[in-house]
């Protein structure tokens, strides 16, 4: 979800997305394994008729599915276009490569089930251009931030486990 702080408008280079393309799958975004952030299926984004500018005024917010194809023109207005963006995933969702953001893995709801749900597939996961791990810090699946509260998940693992 993002809340928009400015006005949204195709000259100062709204976010578009293909209208059904979240019905598509976890679509390739790499090339020779690397992230390229943009979908390497070509003819995805080609029916023009498809492809919708989300124009949200200021404080108004948009809301779309993880895999729905998005992205935006340059900004060729003068004015900014700035907003928040908000992520939420379930507690057995987990990201799988690159770097966690220092806020990620903040329990919004419920309780840590220290599990991970997994799709039918196989799927590569993209490297980074860095110097540290190739696959990034991902396994740790929680931010600086995050690591400083206590969730108190640990007093009900069962014995000989860890809640971490």
């Amino acid at each position: 979800m993002m809340v928009m702080l400015d006005d949204a408008t195709p000259e100062n280079g709204c976010m578009q997305i293909v209208r059904g393309s979240h019905r598509l799958g976890l679509l390739d975004h790499m090339v020779d394994g690397f992230f390229t952030g943009a979908c390497q299926e070509s003819d995805t984004g080609a029916d023009e008729d498809r492809i919708v500018d989300i124009l949200p005024r200021a404080g108004g917010i948009s809301i779309h599915h993880c895999l729905a194809l998005h992205g935006s023109e340059p900004n060729v207005s003068g004015h900014l276009r700035r907003g928040l963006v908000y992520q939420y995933r379930a507690d057995d969702a987990y990201q799988l490569a690159d770097s966690v953001f220092e806020d990620t893995g903040i329990l919004v709801s419920g309780k840590r089930r220290e599990r991970v749900r997994c799709e039918e597939g196989v799927f590569g996961l993209p490297k980074r251009n860095r110097s540290e791990h190739p696959f990034g810090s991902v396994w740790n699946q929680d931010g600086p931030i995050v690591r400083q509260r206590d969730y108190g998940f640990d007093a009900d693992a069962p014995q000989g486990t860890s809640g971490s």
